[in-house]
């Protein structure tokens, strides 16, 4: 254990990186959305620093999302949505989205069905529709970003 973590393993100067919904998007166009496989892996640490507890490991959300060819990475960020709603409630976290977890399930069930069951233009439907699933879990992470940035200011001061 280093000063800069906790008993557990979590690292108290993590810092949760809050992204716009341009650079979302944009980020998303240009790599056919392969940018939401790469913020699955990285969002294990924020997840987990938000809801205090060493749940989720970078590495096997990595593996598991190339082993499942990224229906992994869609199973991860559901739970993520979860875990966020559930922290959300717990301290009363303004704006929250009441039904994080429902939504981003209902949208990437959505998504998942329509890409395999049409074929041509659905496809691209299919993957806004999953791209909107993991804006919802950014855009709370955001959130929970601006609480940490407001608390190391009001502590700085």
């Amino acid at each position: 254990m280093t000063s800069e973590t906790t008993n557990d393993g979590l690292n108290i100067t993590h810092r949760i990186q809050e992204r716009t919904l341009g650079k979302f998007l944009l980020f998303s166009i240009i790599t056919l959305t392969f940018y939401g496989a790469y913020l699955a892996v990285r969002w294990a640490a924020d997840v987990n620093h938000i809801i205090r507890r060493p749940k989720y490991n970078s590495a096997i959300v990595l593996v598991l999302g190339i082993v499942t060819l990224t229906i992994g990475f869609v199973v991860v960020v559901v739970i993520y949505a979860f875990d966020l709603e559930r922290r959300g409630s717990a301290i009363s976290l303004n704006g929250r989205l009441e039904n994080l977890g429902v939504y981003v399930l209902t949208a990437n069930i959505l998504g998942i069905a329509i890409g395999l069951f049409s074929g041509g233009v659905a496809i691209i439907l299919s993957l806004v529709i999953s791209v909107i699933a993991f804006w919802l879990v950014q855009n709370e992470l955001n959130k929970f970003a601006r609480i940490a940035e407001s608390e190391g200011k009001s502590a700085a001061a």
